[in-house]
C-alpha cells in the first residue's frame, strides 16, 4: 500500500473483515469522496510504511471493513481517508463540501476535482 501510494500519488484499497487489505474493486464511473471520519494526515518527514499502517489500523478499528483512500499532497504529506463511492457528481460535491474535503476523485476520468 505504501509503495503504491508513493509511486502513484495515491490509491484506493478495501479493508476486509479478516483485517487484510486488497485493491478496491471500483466501478467504471462515479466519484470517490472521503471524510467518513476525520482524515489522518501524516507529515512528509514522518510518512513511512509503519505510519500508514497505523493510520489504516485506526480507520479499521473505527469503521471496520471499508474503503481507504490515500493521496500525497504537493507538500509531501500523506493523507489517509475512509472513503466511499458516490455515483452522482452533484451529490459527491455536496457531500465533499459538507465534510470539508479538499477534493473528490473521478473514477472515470482518473483525476482529482477540487471540491
Amino acid at each position: 500500500m505504501y509503495s503504491e501510494t508513493i509511486a502513484n500519488g495515491g490509491g484506493t484499497w478495501q479493508l476486509l473483515h479478516d483485517g487484510s487489505i486488497v485493491d478496491a474493486l471500483l466501478p467504471d464511473s462515479g466519484y470517490i469522496v472521503g471524510g467518513r471520519i476525520p482524515s489522518v494526515v501524516i507529515p512528509a518527514m514522518l510518512a513511512t510504511p509503519a505510519a500508514l499502517n497505523a493510520a489504516v489500523a485506526y480507520i479499521a478499528t473505527t469503521l471496520g471493513h471499508t474503503l481507504v483512500g490515500t493521496w500525497v499532497a504537493d507538500n509531501g504529506d500523506l493523507h489517509v481517508d475512509a472513503v466511499e463511492v458516490v455515483h452522482n457528481y452533484d451529490y459527491a460535491m455536496w457531500l465533499a463540501n459538507k465534510r470539508n474535503e479538499i477534493a473528490i476523485w473521478s473514477i472515470h476520468e482518473s483525476e482529482s476535482i477540487n471540491a
